[in-house]
């Protein structure tokens, strides 16, 4: 017998309250699933199936489904089709529950003899069209209204059954099951059940109504299809989300899910680009606090990354300027903690870099205070940090700027003379004692906001040369700080004219920085496709000359220089 159930109807219009926030921006049905969102995958389901035409309500943010199915609209007639079948899109102006979206769509639905009926807020992945070809046998039969399609078991068995008959949902009728089942948010009805939702008494009810309606008619109404096979889940609430979306790549809605689960619903929120970091940044208004917030979630690819929790509450008990730790769970790898603003000492430096001498004066201040009083603290009491400057880092970061700045990215190649000056750079830091470092002190990782500073991204912090983090901050390549500038801050940090000792350490620690700097850049630009940081091997060059010149290392500066002719 020919199958000639061909229309299905989705509902869609629900607030996916439970689901909030991500209900607050998108309705549930367009959440994303992978590549796809959960209404289009519920559409290839059902067309894979052999239906025709989806009637989808809407009411809960219907210019979402508009932008949907834009790509599916024939701008002259406004109908929309979806690989070769109709959809007809119904909005309800007042949330009439899913009977009732049945209801409103009679006039449409009248001529049918049997429509499947699909709630838009599961991930079902049985083949649907074994239940289909089932339902078709048995809509027709004369006492049958709607056939139900359940599953053995589920994180909600309230179905009822006895025999091949649903006989009771939600424990209403008082009539004996057999056996609880879960029903998986999929029907088949006919006429008759149309009729009883059109003579409803009120527009607002539920399609259980309709089929406790039914079974109390007559207990041999509902047939139901046990379906054992796929997957169904109900999107209904952040954590279900969430462990459907387990195997996809992270996305904003995600997150969102995140930090609700984590006990924050966000709004106002936007994701940060930070740089090239693997970790996502997303900046948020906790709704119950109304306080900005910082969400980070990072991987297990990088173990400083979870480090960076421990790293800011002992920093925080210092008195350094960092975002306080809020909540942060290693399980869940997400922190949440203060938001330090959305300006960067960078954006403000590039503008007016000696009005932004005011906050580098701050930066200096909280550093000096890392390499002294909280070094002691941290001797005092040491927790795991990232291994310290030693001289296999020391080499890493040489051999860095060696394959992936020279080699790789100008086809410059080190000599014997380079690598005895670059040797010599590692003895002298190696000589220096040991401190507290931020390890990557530059302007795009110090925030502003009301004439305050926060340092962040401090989550590679060890122990080594106080002068590489200080070099850092003033031979940042993104920013052009004059001369007078750098002296003047110099002599901040050191409470003193610098020696020609300290001046010796402090431009040797500059071209050890500016060269791991300068092999990211090519790392960067060349192997991540980042092409944006190809602008700032120039500035850096230009650095590394300067300090390379000061330093007394004439085949660095030769080097450098080499950089400089060839871009």
């Amino acid at each position: 017998m020919q199958n000639n159930i061909k229309t299905a109807f989705v509902l869609a219009a629900g607030f996916g309250k439970r689901l909030k926030p991500l209900t607050n921006i998108t309705p549930k049905p367009l959440l994303p699933i992978g590549e796809n969102s959960l209404l289009f995958l519920i559409f290839d389901k059902l067309i894979k199936a052999g239906i025709k035409k989806i009637i989808v309500n809407t009411h809960h943010l219907p210019e979402e489904f508009d932008s949907a199915l834009i790509p599916y609209t024939d701008k002259s007639s406004a109908t929309i089709t979806y690989k070769g079948t109709q959809i007809i899109k119904i909005f309800e102006p007042e949330i009439l529950d899913t009977g009732g979206g049945i209801k409103n769509a009679y006039d449409i639905l009248k001529d049918e003899q049997s429509f499947l009926v699909h709630n838009g807020d599961i991930l079902f992945t049985a083949n649907i069209e074994n239940f289909i070809n089932f339902a078709h046998k048995k809509i027709t039969q004369q006492n049958v209204s709607a056939v139900l399609c359940l599953r053995n078991s589920g994180h909600l068995n309230n179905v009822g059954v006895s025999g091949d008959y649903v006989c009771d949902m939600r424990s209403t009728t008082n009539l004996p099951a057999e056996k609880l089942m879960q029903y998986t948010g999929v029907f088949v009805a006919n006429s008759k059940f149309l009729e009883m939702a059109k003579n409803y008494p009120t527009n607002v009810f539920s399609n259980v109504d309709i089929f406790l309606q039914s079974i109390l008619k007559d207990k041999q109404s509902i047939p139901y299809y046990l379906e054992s096979k796929g997957k169904w889940d109900d999107i209904g609430t952040p954590k279900q989300y969430l462990k459907i979306c387990k195997t996809h790549t992270p996305n904003l809605y995600t997150y969102l899910a995140q930090l609700a689960d984590f006990g924050f619903i966000a709004k106002n929120h936007t994701l940060i680009q930070k740089g090239a970091s693997t970790r996502t940044f997303l900046r948020f208004t906790d709704e119950s606090t109304n306080k900005k917030l910082v969400a980070c979630f990072y991987d297990l690819q990088k173990r400083e990354d979870s480090l960076y929790t421990n790293i800011a509450k002992f920093l925080f008990k210092q008195k350094i300027a960092v975002p306080q730790i809020i909540k942060s769970c290693a399980r869940r790898r997400v922190i949440v903690m203060q938001d330090g603003g959305s300006t960067d000492l960078l954006s403000i430096a590039q503008n007016n870099v000696f009005q932004s001498a005011y906050y580098y004066g701050l930066a200096i201040e909280n550093i000096r205070k890392l390499h002294t009083k909280v070094s002691e603290a941290f001797h005092k009491k040491p927790f795991e940090l990232s291994q310290p400057f030693n001289d296999n880092l020391y080499e890493w970061e040489q051999t860095y700027f060696k394959k992936e700045c020279l080699e790789s990215r100008f086809n410059i190649f080190p000599t014997e003379n380079l690598q005895q000056e670059l040797n010599l750079i590692k003895q002298k830091l190696l000589a220096q004692p040991l401190v507290l470092l931020h390890r990557d002190f530059q302007s795009q990782n110090i925030m502003i906001t009301d004439r305050e500073i926060s340092l962040i991204d401090f989550q590679g912090m060890r122990l080594g040369c106080a002068f590489y983090d200080v070099a850092s901050l003033l031979f940042d390549p993104y920013v052009d700080i004059p001369d007078d500038l750098i002296d003047d801050l110099l002599k901040l940090y050191l409470r003193a004219t610098p020696t020609q000792d300290q001046l010796d350490i402090f431009y040797i620690s500059a071209c050890q920085r500016l060269m791991q700097a300068l092999g990211a850049y090519g790392f960067l630009s060349i192997k991540r496709k980042k092409t944006e940081y190809t602008q700032y091997f120039k500035p850096a060059s230009q650095r590394l000359l300067h300090c390379a010149k000061k330093a007394q290392l004439q085949h660095l500066s030769n080097t450098a220089q080499a950089i400089l002719n060839s871009i």
